[in-house]
């Protein structure tokens, strides 16, 4: 066979290789759509590599927020039981009275003796000098970091900006004079640098200082270590509350008050006369006594001048600056009491207004006060709460007693530093001047209602309740409400004592009554039994004395009780006060043991009479005493 060197193919073998599938030779348009698909998959997939990143770091700080929350909510609880661990220990210490106590800031434990070097020991701490009084190198810094056990101080540093070195900050600084106040024994020094000696040579006085941060363990029973880590840190100051002066109801503008600008500083109205109320108390005295070098200076002294003068001097004009801002700059602001108010304040030569005569001899002066007259002993419009930061806050006072305030914990006075009379002027403050005053609580007011909500001594339900209304009680509101709280607590601690407390109290009153009761459900008549007690009449009687007490009727109070129905069961819902008797239809009484006897009980607080539950009649002096 002779071969060519050509070879040749039919049209049908040519064109079964033409179109034989292969990966390489696909159509275009197939391949863009392979394209498109691989990537959709890849943008797929990066979106949820995208959430799911999102969504984990989310959680992660969410559970980082949550754990900063917890650790600082029982940092805060660890700062206030130090506290109160160390109020109590000075009491016990000094074995004193329990109100025998002073301002107290958190401190932190050093070795006065100084750091010894290489000592593990919790004890042998002390940033400031070694025990030879040499200052610490780096391998003592460590050490001493190693021994933090006792109130330690942890070693935090900040860089600080206005001097662009790095700050050691283990101190609060509240009195904002940039130094920080030790607590304890100091050395006393003038502004010349010189010890000031006693009479004894003692040349050591006890001050308090700048609040100091404790640190808090991971593991508080043992030291810091590498894998016992500070997780928190707290400071504290706590002032005496009961033993200091009030800002919030200190001083007054009495004698100026009528005046176009009655806070101005040429026309101080302060004036005490026969000290009716704290608001007589001398705020600028207070701060003439806490430093005489920014507050009675030779140049604009401390000079009262009342009542024929208006007071001057720099204490003045900044305790006036501080009452203008409680008053919100407008002393017609201050609430006017009601008239019975007012007749208290005036009547009997009271000078309560604080705009009367002078009293200078044992004799009570004549008072004359227009009635609706502006009260300085009524609630401020604007108070303090916050002594540390808002008394450097100009906006509630002026900008020049911020800046005496201040002056006073970093001023040379001529000399070469700052002394320690002044350094801890404000220290000295807060152990004296606190904000004691609150809102009125719960309780009740034995004189007035402040219960219901009043406007200057007149119910107003866009009014406050406040004893400061001078809103009189009437016979039945003190009654009830009094008769109520009683009750209130007096069923809840039944229900709660340990032994069978609750079996015992279901018991007396019946198995539906399982919640503490008070003066609008008392129980009387439950599944066929009659509950009422002595021990709930003693409560309701002991409310009435209470009030008849306060009064000098020369008769008593009379409250009726009023019965309401539910079901087979009677209850008392509330009362009324008796003025007089209508007629012999008051004293007809139904039979408790049976249950038809109360047909008549069909509605609410239906006043009839039901023998074994009494009227409530008040004890008087000369009637039979109950």
């Amino acid at each position: 066979m002779k071969l060519n060197s050509k070879s040749e193919v039919s049209s049908e073998q040519l064109g079964a290789r033409r179109f034989q599938p292969s990966t390489f030779n696909l159509q275009p348009s197939r391949r863009g759509i392979a394209l498109v698909i691989t990537l959709i998959m890849l943008s797929v997939t990066l979106v949820m590599a995208i959430a799911f990143i999102a969504v984990s770091r989310r959680s992660r700080n969410a559970a980082t927020t949550g754990t900063d929350s917890t650790v600082a909510r029982l940092a805060a609880d660890a700062a206030l039981a130090a506290v109160q661990a160390q109020i109590v220990a000075n009491i016990f210490v000094t074995n004193t009275s329990a109100y025998d106590f002073r301002l107290l800031v958190s401190t932190n434990y050093q070795n006065a003796f100084g750091y010894v070097p290489t000592l593990q020991n919790p004890t042998n701490v002390n940033y400031d000098y070694r025990n030879d009084r040499n200052p610490l190198n780096a391998d003592d810094f460590v050490q001493n970091v190693a021994n933090l056990f006792f109130l330690p101080r942890v070693p935090v540093s900040i860089y600080n900006r206005a001097t662009g070195l790095t700050d050691f900050r283990y101190f609060l600084d509240l009195n904002r004079n940039g130094q920080f106040e030790n607590s304890g024994y100091v050395t006393n020094v003038d502004n010349l640098g010189n010890a000031l000696a006693d009479g004894s040579g003692n040349a050591f006085v006890s001050v308090i200082g700048d609040p100091q941060w404790v640190g808090i363990l991971e593991r508080p029973d043992s030291p810091h270590s590498a894998d016992n880590h500070f997780v928190a840190r707290y400071a504290f100051f706590a002032q005496p509350t009961g033993n200091s002066l009030d800002l919030n109801a200190i001083h007054n503008q009495t004698l100026s008050a009528s005046a176009v600008n009655p806070f101005s500083a040429a026309n101080d109205g302060y004036f005490r006369n026969e000290s009716v109320g704290s608001w007589e108390l001398n705020l600028a005295s207070f701060l003439a006594d806490l430093n005489t070098n920014q507050w009675n200076p030779i140049i604009n002294p401390y000079v009262f001048r009342r009542p024929s003068l208006g007071n001057i001097g720099a204490a003045f004009e900044d305790a006036q600056s501080i009452l203008a801002w409680r008053y919100g700059n407008n002393y017609n602001l201050l609430d006017a009491p009601s008239l019975l108010g007012y007749n208290a304040l005036v009547n009997a030569g009271i000078d309560g207004y604080n705009i009367g005569d002078w009293m200078t001899n044992t004799a009570l002066p004549f008072v004359q006060t227009p009635i609706n007259t502006h009260w300085v002993g009524s609630d401020n419009t604007n108070r303090f709460y916050s002594l540390p930061s808002e008394l450097f806050d100009s906006a509630k006072s002026s900008p020049n007693f911020v800046n005496r305030l201040k002056n006073a914990g970093t001023s040379f006075f001529g000399g070469t530093t700052n002394s320690t009379y002044d350094r801890y002027t404000f220290y000295r403050l807060l152990e004296q001047l606190g904000t004691d005053s609150v809102v009125d609580d719960t309780r009740m007011n034995l004189n007035y209602n402040n219960l219901t909500r009043a406007l200057n001594g007149v119910v107003n339900v866009n009014g406050t309740a406040s004893a400061t209304n001078l809103l009189a009680w009437t016979p039945l509101t003190f009654f009830t409400n009094a008769a109520d709280r009683m009750l209130k607590f007096s069923t809840a601690q039944w229900l709660g004592e340990n032994d069978n407390g609750f079996y015992n109290f279901t018991n007396t009153f019946g198995a539906i009554i399982t919640i503490a009761f008070g003066v609008t459900h008392i129980p009387v008549y439950v599944n066929g039994r009659f509950v009422y007690t002595p021990a709930v009449n003693r409560q309701l009687q002991l409310a009435a004395n209470l009030y008849d007490a306060t009064t000098n009727d020369f008769f008593p109070s009379v409250f009726r009780p009023l019965f309401t129905r539910t079901g087979t069961n009677v209850f008392i819902t509330g009362y009324t006060n008796i003025l007089t008797v209508s007629g012999t239809a008051d004293f007809v009484f139904s039979e408790p043991t049976n249950v038809e006897s109360f047909a008549q009980v069909g509605g609410v607080n239906i006043p009839i009479n039901i023998y074994g539950v009494p009227w409530i009649i008040g004890a008087k002096k000369n009637l039979p005493n109950f």
